[in-house]
């Protein structure tokens, strides 16, 4: 490796909200009422996803929305309190999840835009595009064309 290379690191942010998710499910996580009719946005499917509602990503991430950490920090006024304390971390993963999902140059949330790095021949990078989900569907696309019961040989995929 090039002693002047740069290595930069990025979070997969769909994968890592399922892996929270899952978390604070094997952890017996409780919410508050107060909470969730404080946000109207959340509904059971948020609070008690299924199987399926697991993969979904947006619903995930409508879990730690700035709208959930408002409703979540306007209950409680004390600074160490532990819904205060959950209320931050839902607004820093909001704030991850902007950054590391950019799919623009320009949103008029500056969050969500395209990373201007301006350095090592790169000008600007679109964050949703180091995930692991754009992968998968291309290899989903290349399964469907083939049939779903077979891996394509090297040929058939070239």
């Amino acid at each position: 490796m090039h002693e002047t290379a740069n290595i930069y690191a990025f979070y997969d942010m769909p994968h890592l909200l399922k892996g929270i998710i899952n978390n604070l499910e094997r952890n017996d996580y409780k919410i508050e009422c107060e909470i969730i009719s404080a946000v109207p946005k959340l509904s059971a499917k948020h609070i008690h996803p299924g199987l399926f509602d697991k993969m979904n990503v947006k619903r995930t991430a409508q879990g730690f929305s700035r709208s959930v950490y408002a409703g979540t920090s306007e209950h409680d006024v004390n600074e160490g309190s532990t819904r205060q304390a959950t209320a931050n971390f839902v607004l820093k993963i909001n704030l991850m999840f902007d950054m590391f999902n950019s799919r623009s140059l320009f949103d008029k949330n500056s969050d969500k835009r395209a990373l201007n790095m301006k350095r090592d021949g790169v000008h600007y990078l679109l964050t949703s595009r180091l995930q692991q989900d754009p992968l998968e569907n291309i290899f989903s696309l290349i399964r469907m064309r083939y049939g779903y019961g077979r891996t394509p040989s090297a040929k058939e995929f070239r």
